[in-house]
């Protein structure tokens, strides 16, 4: 039964039977007419849109049918699976219409529900649908429906006149337009009134937000300058007071004042210890403290901490074990952290103990792809910690027992601090504790496991088999320039007692004064001066260096400040390396054997940095 020819497709045509229907494409020359009866031989393919196609090799006419008359169908009831095949008749309006290079379609909209309806064309062919079917438009359709994706039928058109345009699009009069365009102008005024307040507001807010941020930025500015102040105001006297001990102990003495001097020293190496935790809970909590992330021996880091502990426990008659399983022989991380959270763990062990023994543990807790846990663990069987109390522990300026203090010393801002480095370091620090049952805190903490040669396990030197292997060079000229009279006094006696000579100026100006008309082999320049400050001095040096082309000078810092920044920014003025206050004479003479003897020929070379190097005595 063929309902009816596909016009716009040459050889193109529908037949159906009580089953169903297909489309077909039949070879050149075909004769029948409408409702012909035929019999078709061919194949089954589908096109570009999943429509099932017969490519007809025969085509036989052997006789007629009667004539059909279209279903006349909904919208709705259009798309029911079970109407496919069907010549169907539908209305409604036109919500979109598109051209494609073989097809054209409509989307029949009733109610709300759309219906596609298209039509197939020669390539090349011109578009008909769109133009007699304008969007808006009322019309009816008269095709077959196909079933589509999911079993909802499309409606395919056979010919161009199986579309009527019923209704054209409807036009709006004189007055609908009228009120559309006052209803329009009413809510754009309405939008531009709200816009208006919405940007005042937002302008408003801005500026409320730019102040608060000014005065953040302001207040910021201001801690981090009194920090620095503060630094740089203690380190210095404090730097004065132990060179002045050390020189002191070094000569000739009682046994009676050899004992108070040791006692002051002590005292002012709990004053700066105190200077140094607020200055790292300060840079904790304002974001300042990035760890580094450096290859280094877990392993060695625990035993450098137990070489120092372990004599102070003895002195006390306390038994001190350490248990270090295997560890990585090299981690990426940072070293100098995690030393001082050991370091912060086992002086409060050694502290609050004072019978029985303190226990070191390091091991590793997991290992994958990305690195290895490593744990740590004090032990000591000391005064303990009340369960409602072990969380007052890690707050800043917090101890467990008021009296604490008192009897033992402490800022209570050790616990804290390695808290938050650890968080840092992606763990946690626990404890746990029983009065009089002594206490064991807990940590692990992430590492990238480095591969490459093994970090070496060799015993650190003492302090006296250090001094003697440095390779102190020949005596120096040497350009001082610092400010503070005691510190003048003080850098004046390290250098004579090694033999070395020194011109000492007390500000900027005059340092650069003397480098231009003396030749030394090396410049001391502290940082904070009156007028010229070492670092302007230091830049207006390398500046004439380079001008005249003269060998660079090797520039060490002197300098209080301990922030996070203040080593770079002298870098970044041209020094060489720097030397924090309060030093040593040993911290003097292990820079100094770093510096290589420098002549006075010109040379139009720059000397690289100084390396630092990471003297780790026990």
């Amino acid at each position: 039964m063929l309902p009816g020819t596909m016009a716009t497709v040459p050889n193109s045509f529908y037949i159906q039977d009580e089953t169903g229907g297909i489309s077909v494409a039949g070879p050149p020359g075909l004769k029948f007419t409408y409702l012909d009866r035929v019999e078709v031989v061919g194949t089954i393919h589908r096109l570009s849109d999943d429509e099932p196609e017969l490519l007809a090799t025969s085509v036989t006419v052997t006789g007629s049918a009667p004539k059909m008359q279209p279903a006349n169908l909904t919208v709705e009831q259009a798309l029911l699976p079970r109407n496919a095949g069907l010549l169907a008749r539908v209305s409604g309006i036109v919500a979109k219409n598109s051209i494609g290079s073989q097809r054209d379609d409509l989307y029949i909209q009733g109610g709300q529900t759309t219906l596609r309806a298209y039509i197939r064309r020669p390539v090349l062919s011109s578009s008909v649908l769109p133009r007699q079917a304008p969007v808006g438009a009322f019309v009816e359709v008269v095709g077959i429906l196909m079933p589509s994706s999911g079993e909802i039928q499309t409606l395919r058109l056979r010919d161009s006149v199986d579309l009527t345009l019923v209704r054209p699009p409807r036009m709006v009069n004189s007055r609908e337009l009228l009120t559309a365009i006052a209803v329009a102008l009413g809510v754009l005024l309405l939008a531009l009134a709200w816009i208006y307040s919405l940007r005042r507001s937002i302008r408003n807010q801005t500026a409320e937000i730019r102040v608060l941020l000014t005065k953040a930025e302001e207040a910021s500015r201001t801690k981090s300058e009194f920090l620095a102040n503060l630094s740089h105001e203690v380190r210095t006297p404090i730097h004065g007071i132990q060179g002045m001990h050390a020189l002191l102990l070094d000569s000739s003495l009682t046994a009676q004042q050899i004992e108070e001097l040791t006692i002051a020293q002590d005292a002012t190496a709990h004053l700066l210890a105190v200077l140094d935790d607020v200055l790292d809970l300060s840079r904790i909590e304002a974001g300042q403290m990035a760890l580094e992330s450096l290859p280094f021996d877990p392993g060695r880091v625990v035993h450098s901490a137990v070489r120092i502990f372990a004599p102070k426990a003895s002195q006390k008659g306390l038994q001190f074990v350490s248990q270090i399983d295997e560890l990585p022989p090299l981690v990426a991380g940072d070293a100098t952290r995690l030393r001082q959270i050991i370091f912060n763990l086992l002086s409060n062990a050694v502290k609050f103990t004072e019978t029985g023994s303190i226990k070191v543990r390091a091991w590793v807790q997991s290992r994958g792809p990305e690195g290895a846990c490593i744990a740590f663990e004090v032990k000591d069987t000391g005064v303990g910690i009340p369960l409602e109390k072990q969380a007052a522990i890690f707050e800043s300026f917090r101890q467990a027992d008021g009296t604490i203090s008192r009897r033992f010393g402490g800022s209570g801002l050790g616990l804290a601090i390695a808290q938050r480095l650890v968080h840092q370091m992606g763990g946690d620090l626990h404890v746990l504790s029983e009065p009089g049952q002594g206490s064991a805190f807990q940590f692990a903490a992430q590492f990238a496991v480095v591969d490459g040669p093994q970090a070496t396990q060799e015993p650190c030197p003492t302090p006296a088999l250090a001094a003697l292997a440095l390779n102190v060079p020949q005596p120096l000229q040497i350009l001082v320039a610092e400010d503070n009279l005691v510190n003048q006094h003080l850098v004046r006696r390290m250098l004579e007692k090694d033999g070395h000579h020194m011109t000492l100026v007390a500000d900027g100006d005059s340092a650069l004064s003397a480098w231009a008309q003396n030749s030394f082999d090396l410049i001391l320049m502290d940082v904070q001066m009156p007028g010229m400050d070492g670092l302007q001095a230091t830049a207006a040096i390398r500046e004439k260096e380079k001008a005249a082309n003269l060998r660079r000078l090797p520039i060490i810092a002197l300098t209080a400040h301990s922030m996070k920044g203040d080593h770079d920014r002298c870098i970044r003025a041209g020094m060489d390396d720097c030397l924090t206050k309060p030093f040593t004479q040993e911290d003097l003479r292990r820079m100094l054997a770093r510096v290589p003897r420098i002549s006075s020929a010109l040379d139009p070379h720059p000397l690289a940095p100084l390396a630092q190097t990471d003297m780790m005595l026990p």
